[in-house]
């Protein structure tokens, strides 16, 4: 597994806070599974909203426990207490009314996995005024989000865009991975 250290600062700092993180394309997926394994093992309804898997591989890899997947990568399906589709990726409103659907605890982390894949399917402007309504209400709630994105996959407007509307940008893209196991 590749190292990871460079998200420490990142899990220390996410408590209410709306964060968004540009990791490049070797990254990604280690980078969020190591922030939804912490995560989940805290006292909090964590709700992740995935691009990238499928609802059924997240919950089978990290559990159910404080866990619900709003899954915009499979087909839409019956919803499972752990699984809420959406199947349109283009319907920001479908995602944050899934969002609420899927709980009504106070304090919970909202995690995005792919910024990148939501900028694909909707326009700058509509992707913009999402962030900006969405991330309101999540201050205001006094919850916290995590955006990841990939920085050579979305572009630069967009990521300016959501910079503005989010307390702390951590951007890793740079930061070069590789590792040997030695047995």
């Amino acid at each position: 597994m590749q190292s990871v250290s460079y998200l420490k600062e990142v899990l220390v700092n996410l408590e209410q806070n709306v964060s968004i993180v540009l990791l490049n394309q070797k990254q990604f997926r280690t980078a969020i599974d190591f922030v939804l394994d912490d995560i989940v093992k805290k006292d909090k309804q964590v709700i992740f909203v995935s691009f990238t898997m499928s609802g059924e591989e997240i919950i089978r890899k990290f559990g159910e426990h404080n866990l619900i997947v709003i899954d915009g990568f499979s087909e839409e399906q019956r919803d499972t207490d752990n699984i809420v589709y959406i199947g349109n990726k283009t319907n920001l409103t479908k995602v944050q009314m899934a969002i609420e659907k899927a709980s009504d605890k106070k304090d919970k982390i909202i995690v995005f996995d792919s910024l990148s894949v939501m900028s694909i399917y909707n326009s700058k402007k509509d992707l913009g005024k999402f962030i900006y309504l969405f991330n309101n209400k999540i201050s205001l709630e006094g919850n916290t989000c995590l955006y990841f994105a990939t920085k050579d996959s979305i572009d630069e407007d967009t990521v300016e865009t959501a910079k503005q509307f989010c307390d702390k940008t951590y951007d890793f893209s740079d930061i070069y991975i590789s590792s040997i196991h030695v047995k």
